[in-house]
């Protein structure tokens, strides 16, 4: 699957485009683009990249990206339902050059990394986010920047991506980078040599270390080790499946590796993880 660069369309009587993505899956490779873009996970989940992070998204999450951050978000394993989200897009240039929009300043800024909502705030806007998208011209625009205002408002958040990746990736590495997360998706339920990931994308064993560790700031197995985490998380919280189970369906050969890993990353065992959710 090829990476891309996406040309968002404009709708010359809006500013602001906002659309309804409802499709099986979510399907769109990593990509990245030079328009802000707000994204409301109305059904779906699964894991989302976000620059150098991998995190799980779930239904009601809401995250504002900066212009020319590589992101995708793909479904998890075991979900089979329909995936919908509301996706806002709009130029920096048209609006950001206001006076007016310069108390948003730090709200743009931080979007270079990536903002995360959840819970009770992005159940809360939703509503906002319905307008927006069934409104236009003025009246649009007017629900866009009471939306804008309630995000700068917001004191709950996460950010994303480290800030050490640039937010461009150039095209090329961008391709890698996607035949890597695919080779990922695909395999992760076996053990996974580091020579055969380079392989996938020609380059030696050395060279591809080097590779991802530049463009992720993480190592390989750092990486594979998250991802295979993530998994693991799904299926703890929406499947009946044993720990001991999830831990050999996700990747891992050893009962305690998988459970040092999970309290690594998660802050807690896989035991607390799934009590939580029940």
């Amino acid at each position: 699957m090829k990476a891309i660069y996406e040309d968002v369309s404009h709708d010359k009587n809006n500013t602001i485009k906002v659309y309804e993505y409802l499709k099986p899956s979510f399907e769109t490779p990593l990509h990245f683009h030079p328009e802000f873009e707000l994204v409301y996970i109305i059904k779906g989940r699964g894991i989302r990249y976000v620059g150098d992070n991998l995190s799980n998204f779930k239904e009601g999450d809401l995250v504002l990206l900066a212009p020319n951050i590589s992101h995708c978000w793909m479904d998890a394993a075991d979900y089979s339902g329909e995936c919908h989200s509301i996706v806002m897009q709009w130029v920096p240039d048209v609006l950001h050059d206001l006076a007016e929009f310069s108390e948003f300043e730090n709200l743009f800024e931080q979007a270079r990394r990536g903002i995360s909502y959840t819970g009770t705030f992005s159940n809360r806007v939703f509503p906002l986010l319905e307008s927006v998208l069934q409104s236009n011209g003025i009246a649009r625009l007017q629900k866009f920047i009471d939306l804008l205002s309630q995000l700068q408002a917001e004191e709950k958040y996460t950010l994303l991506k480290s800030g050490l990746l640039a937010n461009k990736t150039n095209l090329k590495s961008l391709n890698r980078l996607n035949i890597v997360y695919e080779f990922v998706k695909r395999n992760y339920a076996s053990k996974i040599y580091l020579q055969d990931v380079a392989d996938a994308i020609h380059l030696s064993k050395e060279a591809f270390a080097v590779f991802f560790k530049r463009h992720t700031q993480k190592t390989f197995f750092v990486y594979l080790n998250e991802f295979r985490i993530a998994r693991a998380c799904s299926l703890l919280k929406d499947s009946d499946t044993s720990i001991t189970q999830v831990c050999f369906n996700c990747g891992f050969e050893s009962l305690p590796y998988f459970h040092r890993q999970f309290k690594r990353l998660k802050g807690r065992s896989p035991l607390q993880y799934k009590k939580q959710f029940q």
